[in-house]
């Protein structure tokens, strides 16, 4: 019972010191379930989430304010098919896995995840622009070793018999998406809007 006890703190510990690549101090979080009825289509729950987004800013007391769909750590899943449109296409069995998260401007910022390259997500970035996507530092590694992944055109698995195709306008710092336990997870960010 005691080395069962020892092994537990010391797994604490050890747990208590990983970096999960944003900071959570000072931070709340709520999770927000928009009901079918009255939310129906993507433009009456991208107003909803941004007009929250702008009446919680708003109070004096709040610094950042962000909005995504799958809170890291709390909320895994969300893991798709991912690759270059040419390995994509071609060789089904070499495509990655990456973690997908939507999130509204400012998420970054709010998360304390540093932006490494390229731009965050915008305003701009809607339904009917160009189809854009952030990438952590381990998949820009992963997918393009050694080059500069801003520009790259992206394949993901969309259900459908032809990939849903993204560019890669940014890289961020790696976040600790499913456990802290966990290894840093690819992970693609697309805007929310």
């Amino acid at each position: 019972l005691l080395v069962i006890s020892g092994l537990l703190v010391r797994s604490f510990i050890q747990l208590r010191n990983v970096d999960p690549g944003f900071d959570a101090s000072r931070m709340l979080t709520a999770a927000v379930s928009l009901p079918s009825d009255g939310y129906a289509g993507t433009e009456a729950r991208v107003r909803f989430f941004t007009e929250f987004q702008e009446r919680v800013q708003a109070i004096p007391e709040v610094e950042a304010v962000a909005v995504i769909d799958r809170l890291p750590i709390r909320e895994g899943g969300g893991n798709i098919d991912v690759s270059t449109p040419e390995v994509f296409m071609a060789d089904p069995e070499s495509r990655s896995t990456a973690y997908q998260r939507m999130v509204l401007p400012g998420y970054f910022q709010a998360m304390g995840i540093p932006l490494l390259a390229g731009r965050d997500v915008a305003d701009t970035d809607v339904e009917n622009s160009a189809q854009v996507m952030i990438v952590s530092k381990a998949m820009a590694e992963g997918l393009f070793p050694g080059e500069d992944p801003l520009g790259r055109i992206l394949a993901m698995d969309s259900g459908a018999e032809e990939p849903l195709l993204r560019e890669v306008i940014g890289v961020v710092g790696d976040v600790t998406t499913s456990n802290l336990a966990g290894d840093l997870g690819r992970t693609m960010y697309y805007p929310y809007r």
